[in-house]
């Protein structure tokens, strides 16, 4: 079973190497790597150039942002299985993808295997917690993680990523699969990517954008007033982290205390 490993990626040069050897080193080894570049002029040309023979497919010109980078990524691909890997995350260890075809195999009712990242603050080396993907709690969030999900090949041939969406494209996709579709979404209880909490959509400049995203997408998918009442929860959020507040940060700390106390230190 061949996975496609679609990486997009803008001015990250510093990152995308760790990202592309994560794939490189992985055990099973019917892969394709497919990095999709926006005209990057931080280097990241010249370190592609270097992996050239070892990746399957790439390129580095201006596009139109990260849901016309994934979805320029997809039509390029050719494996049974699709994942996406943002340029400053990287796989999890090199089994990772043995034991998603386990998964696959054992499971073949599953269309899309989600799992759990390890998460980084981007100023340390250090992991933060763990959080696994809960595609019951959709109504409540983002609960269901795009890194280190295995999507297959005809669920997304279906639909893949909304063009209206971008920094909320992940949210979007995952409503649409769980609440239109009907998809059978099936957990890894297992750490497959190692992410950091740096990027574009945990950037309190984003947040205004990202709390009208998550408003038309409830609107849409769960209703109109639950759409509201979450849009002033996030932008109350906004607010406060424009001014270096960050209440999201406060919340784990007190939710990592009290499983601490419990006897388990993972976020669940």
């Amino acid at each position: 079973m061949k996975i496609s490993v679609i990486v997009p990626s803008f001015n990250s040069v510093s990152t995308l190497e760790l990202a592309i050897k994560s794939v490189l080193t992985q055990s099973h080894r019917d892969f394709e790597l497919i990095v999709m570049d926006g005209g990057s002029q931080d280097g990241t040309r010249e370190l592609l150039e270097r992996y050239n023979s070892q990746i399957t497919f790439w390129q580095s010109e201006k596009d139109k942002g990260t849901t016309d980078a994934m979805n320029a990524g997809f039509q390029k691909s050719t494996g049974e299985l699709i994942t996406f890997l943002c340029s400053d995350d990287r796989i999890y260890n090199d089994q990772v993808f043995g034991r998603v075809i386990q998964e696959f195999e054992n499971h073949p009712e599953t269309e899309v295997l989600c799992a759990g990242l390890e998460v980084f603050d981007p100023t340390g080396d250090v992991p933060t917690f763990t959080s696994f993907s809960k595609p019951d709690r959709l109504h409540r969030g983002m609960t269901v993680h795009l890194p280190g999900a295995f999507f297959r090949r005809e669920t997304l041939n279906e639909r893949s990523f909304d063009g209206g969406a971008e920094v909320a494209n992940d949210y979007e996709l995952f409503a649409y699969l769980k609440i239109e579709r009907q998809t059978n979404i099936r957990v890894m209880k297992e750490i497959t990517v190692s992410f950091s909490l740096g990027g574009r959509t945990n950037n309190p400049e984003t947040d205004f954008w990202k709390a009208r995203e998550l408003f038309v997408i409830r609107r849409k998918y769960f209703g109109f007033w639950g759409a509201w009442a979450h849009y002033f929860v996030e932008f109350g959020t906004a607010c406060l982290r424009k001014v270096h507040i960050r209440p999201y940060t406060w919340g784990r700390k007190l939710r990592r205390g009290y499983y601490s106390l419990v006897g388990d230190g993972g976020e669940k």
